[in-house]
C-alpha cells in the first residue's frame, strides 16, 4: 500500500529519492520546473529498502471550465522505477492518489502523453477546453 503525506511532512531523504526516482523514470529529463509543480500537495509513495520505487503526487488547483471555476487535484511527478515497469506500482500510487482527489475535490486532471495508461485505470480523455 502507497504511503500519503503531504510535502511539508516528507524526511528530507524521501524527497531524495523521490527526485532521483524521477529523474531515472523520465530519463534525465524531468525538469526543477517540473519537481516544483509536483510540490505542495499529497505525496504517494512506494519505498523498498529505503529507496523510493514509484510516485504520484496531486496538489490543489483552480481550473476553468466553460466559464465556470472548480476545485482541481491536479496529478503530478508519476513514475515507477523503470526496472519494475510492468508491476502495478504506478497504478498502485495513482489510485491512492485518486482516492485523495474523490474526497477533497470537484475534478481530477492532469497533463500527459500516456494516455492509455490513465484510461486503464479509469480517467477520461478531456477534449474540451480549459
Amino acid at each position: 500500500m502507497a504511503d500519503l503525506r503531504v510535502t511539508g511532512r516528507l524526511p528530507e531523504e524521501l524527497l531524495t529519492s523521490t527526485r532521483a526516482l524521477l529523474d531515472r523514470a523520465f530519463d534525465g529529463d524531468f525538469t526543477d520546473e517540473d519537481w516544483e509543480h509536483a510540490l505542495g500537495g499529497v505525496h504517494a509513495t512506494l519505498v523498498d529498502d529505503d529507496v523510493v520505487v514509484a510516485h504520484a503526487a496531486v496538489v490543489p488547483r483552480d481550473i476553468r471550465i466553460d466559464g465556470r471555476w472548480f476545485r482541481a487535484g491536479y496529478v503530478e511527478a508519476v513514475a515507477a522505477h523503470p526496472d519494475l515497469h510492468g508491476k502495478g506500482l504506478g497504478s498502485q500510487v495513482v489510485d491512492a492518489i485518486v482516492d485523495i482527489i474523490r474526497d477533497r475535490d470537484e475534478v481530477g486532471v492532469l497533463s500527459t502523453g500516456a494516455q492509455p495508461f490513465y484510461e486503464r485505470l479509469g480517467w477520461e480523455r478531456w477534449r474540451g477546453s480549459s
